[in-house]
């Protein structure tokens, strides 16, 4: 291949380069090594283009040694007449140096860590392939960089060398490395707070005296920054012991600021315009304990709630949680009232499913079938949810589960006996460049006797229809009906497909298939609805709007929905 260049000095030179004989990454090796790039795009005077000449064979050799080629012939011309240099390098590679013998040793108490054993191995495999710098520099790197990650703060090379044997086409490589011995964890020093040393030294996720290993520094700094207590973390280690293995640890953070206020507005067409107002106490004693107050008021609900956290041994991942609010619902055939407060421990795993097991107790006083139904139920039971995606703003992958199993016993807290089960899953996955799958389903069942059942609060019942559910029909439409009155059913069935299309960086259109309802029996036909939408993908989350046709007579020829929340 051959490389050529012009290059117009200030003197009115003209200059023109051509290499042959090489190309890929040994032409880009030498370009590099000869400045080429400055060169030819650079006025040059005659004396520079001289002395750039002079020392570009040195360069060219140097350059194609760092591959291999220390056998490499290079002709080279330099022609100059009154306003003109043609410079020209034929280079011939002839064969690499092989690597012929390795020899690598690890002493010390590394000599079995499987982390320096793997770049051992590496090294060995070199023989037999042709001699590169860079690869042996790297591995080098690589014996390095392990030492400090897993604590052999001694380490050192006692030997490094490269024979090369340019006649014989051959490399020897030799590298001693003295691990030294591997250092402990020491004690964990944080910085003095409101929190106290206890509380800190919970999200610790090592033992003292354990072996190093900077990967659980990082770990502890991942889990710090993700409670909620944390602005900003600094793991450290601190000075070198003099006479120990030990290695202390300096934790260094700024807290975030102790009281938050939230306060939003929005519009969602199941529930009319709404208002929401919070506050929050995140450091509330050295402990970590703290407690919400929130509100949010919309056209057709109602609800203010307190929340109180109390972590555990474990606070970034076990907790109890324990809840008062107070829900209102005015919705156009019925309406609610309902006080539950409530007991629950939190687990939360990581890549796993948070699993909460609680129990609430519930007032409610609700208006349905132009009669009155007060229920009071002491609920205990168990819940599952999990979401994984690989963004907020558009996911092009992901899922999400959410299970919840309750019941209560007559005369154990309970007006009546009941079983109460809801699931929700959706999942999203991208189909071509641009498009994506969208599919949704919640099912939803109880058992309770049938007398029992026309006690049941207005909130335990199940209805279909609405924004996240089957479009098409107005919010919790789709129900049994006792006299013409919308009553509720005993099971929910929803199932949705949805492929979006994104047209530019923050839009895309959509259709979509809804397909549910609320029953009694699994023989009662179901309900469905299509349409088309629009999507505005906002910093603060997904914007829908959707218009959506019914497939049925049931209600208007069309109703147009609008909701903002995440896609997952």
């Amino acid at each position: 291949m051959m490389l050529s260049m012009s290059v117009f000095a200030d003197e009115g030179l003209n200059v023109s380069v051509a290499i042959s004989g090489i190309e890929g990454e040994e032409l880009e090796n030498v370009k590099v090594h000869l400045g080429y790039a400055d060169f030819v795009s650079n006025p040059q005077r005659d004396i520079s283009v001289r002395r750039w000449y002079k020392a570009s064979k040195k360069r060219i050799k140097k350059s194609l040694e760092a591959l291999g080629y220390y056998s490499v012939d290079i002709e080279s011309d330099y022609l100059k007449s009154e306003e003109k240099v043609q410079i020209s390098f034929i280079i011939n590679l002839n064969e690499p140096v092989i690597v012929e013998n390795v020899d690598v040793t690890i002493a010390g108490e590394g000599n079995s860590d499987l982390g320096f054993l793997t770049v051992t191995e590496k090294f060995n495999q070199l023989r037999g392939k042709k001699f590169r710098h860079d690869n042996y520099e790297s591995l080098k790197s690589d014996l390095a960089n392990i030492a400090v990650a897993k604590g052999y703060f001694d380490s050192q090379f006692t030997t490094r060398k490269v024979d090369v044997f340019p006649d014989k086409k051959s490399a020897m490589i030799m590298v001693k490395f003295d691990s030294g011995n591997r250092y402990l964890f020491g004690e964990v020093t944080f910085d003095k707070s409101r929190l106290s040393q206890k509380f800190l030294q919970a999200f610790i996720p090592f033992e003292y005296a354990e072996k190093y290993d900077a990967a659980k520094l990082i770990k502890l700094r991942s889990k710090l920054l993700s409670s909620q207590y944390f602005s900003s973390v600094n793991v450290v280690r601190g000075d070198k012991p003099a006479d120990s293995l030990l290695w202390p640890i300096t934790v260094n953070y700024q807290l975030k600021p102790r009281y938050k206020y939230d306060f939003g507005v929005g519009f969602g067409t199941d529930t009319g315009a709404r208002i929401s107002l919070g506050f929050e106490d995140r450091l509330l004693n050295s402990s970590g304990h703290h407690y919400s107050i929130f509100t949010v008021v919309s056209q057709k609900q109602q609800n203010a709630g307190f929340e109180y956290i109390y972590p555990l041994e474990d606070p970034l991942h076990d907790l109890y949680k324990f809840t008062i609010s107070y829900e209102k619902e005015d919705i156009d055939f019925a309406s609610t009232k309902a006080f539950v407060t409530g007991a629950e421990r939190v687990r939360i795993k990581e890549n796993d499913w948070t699993r909460s097991l609680f129990i609430r107790y519930m007032q409610e006083k609700s208006y349905i079938a132009e009669r009155d139904v007060d229920a009071s139920l002491l609920l205990p039971g168990i819940s599952w949810v999990q979401s994984h995606s690989n963004d907020f703003k558009y996911p092009t992958k992901g899922w999400m589960g959410n299970i919840n199993l309750m019941g209560g016993i007559e005369s154990v807290g309970s007006d009546f006996s009941l079983l109460h089960a809801r699931t929700r899953f959706k999942l999203i996955k991208s189909l071509f460049p641009g498009f994506r799958l969208l599919l949704r389903t919640e099912l939803g069942g109880m058992h309770v006797e049938d007398e029992d059942y026309n006690n049941m609060p207005l909130s335990l019942r199940f209805f279909a229809g609405g924004d996240k559910s089957v479009r098409g029909y107005e919010y919790k439409y789709l129900s049994p009906e006792l006299d013409g009155h919308k009553i509720g059913a005993r099971y929910l069935v929803v199932g949705s497909a949805e492929v979006d299309y994104k047209v530019s960086q923050d839009w895309a259109v959509a259709t979509f298939v809804d397909y549910g309802g609320a029953i009694n029996k699994f023989t009662e036909p179901l309900d469905s609805g299509v349409g088309v939408g629009l999507r505005w993908f906002s910093p603060v989350g997904p914007v829908r709007f959707d218009l959506a046709f019914p497939q049925d007579n049931k209600a208007d020829n069309f109703r147009i929905h609008f909701s903002i929340g995440p896609d997952l």
